[in-house]
């Protein structure tokens, strides 16, 4: 890799913020298409860079989707800096060039165990002093304490770095990460389509809003970044009711047959407070 070559690259909004954040701990919550695999990856690569013989480790749970998705984009990256730095296939790294006498390492490989019994194993032995997971949502819990520890790299700084799809709000990242940043050693970001839109073709973001329109069930999650209300299906047999609508059905229904008024306009207050947190102002459903 050359030490001479120059690349340029420009970042704007919540994006640039997140590229300069030396926060130990980030979870960098974005849209469709809002780049925020490849930024945090150019943050890894910038890291690896600036500090000769420093170790990270980059993928997902998953070992397949880690090989298939995050290793060719990593690549992709080295590529346009210079050079795929070499593989080493014992230690399951990226082995980059020696500067000073130092060689960095960029470990990549799924953390899911096939067995049972040994849950962490591939976290055994593990020493770094970055760590970067795409498709955060996926991972379990219990994980996200094993990897902290596993930033024990001395003379370097450490960094944690979740790059999930907008999860729901009762997923463990939510209350990890608050969404008013008020744990100083963390930070949240939130990520929407328009906030890289100057990378994308117009036709590309004209077809995620047509498809996506703001009353749509997932337009929160998969235009805005932002967390609500999971939603896997958009089809259902009941009529597509407002959600003041239901909220007045369910009043009347008690008025008519409840015996206990009180506690049915605390059940009616209650679905309130739920609706007013939901993603959109519709179940989703087909009209």
């Amino acid at each position: 890799m050359a030490d001479a070559r120059i690349v340029r690259m420009r970042w704007a909004g919540p994006i640039a913020e997140f590229m300069r954040d030396t926060t130990p701990e980030i979870d960098l919550e974005g849209a469709l298409s809002s780049g925020k695999t490849t930024a945090a990856l150019w943050k890894v690569w910038n890291s690896l860079y600036a500090h000769p013989g420093i170790h990270w480790w980059v993928g997902r749970y998953g070992d397949g989707e880690t090989q298939t998705k995050v290793r060719p984009a990593f690549e992709q990256i080295c590529q346009q800096s210079g050079g795929i730095p070499t593989w080493n296939p014992k230690e399951l790294c990226y082995d980059f060039p020696a500067r000073d006498g130092l060689v960095s390492k960029c470990f990549s490989y799924g953390l899911k165990s096939q067995d049972a019994l040994s849950r962490y194993s591939k976290l055994r032995g593990l020493g770094v002093s970055g760590i970067y997971l795409d498709q955060t949502e996926e991972l379990p819990e219990d994980f996200s304490g094993e990897l902290r520890l596993r930033l024990r790299q001395p003379g370097y700084p450490h960094q944690l770095i979740f790059s999930p799809n907008p999860p729901n709000v009762t997923h463990w990242l939510a209350s990890q990460f608050p969404e008013d940043n008020r744990i100083p050693s963390r930070k949240y970001y939130s990520i929407s389509i328009h906030d890289n839109a100057h990378n994308l073709p117009p036709e590309l973001v004209n077809a995620a809003l047509l498809a996506y329109p703001p009353d749509h069930a997932k337009y929160r999650s998969v235009i805005m970044g932002r967390r609500g209300v999971n939603v896997t299906s958009t089809t259902h047999a009941a009529p597509c009711w407002s959600v003041s609508t239901l909220g007045s059905i369910i009043r009347a229904s008690c008025s008519a047959n409840s015996p206990t008024t009180a506690a049915c306009t605390s059940w009616a207050a209650s679905w309130d407070r739920i609706c007013f947190s939901m993603t959109s102002s519709r179940w989703p459903c087909t009209t």
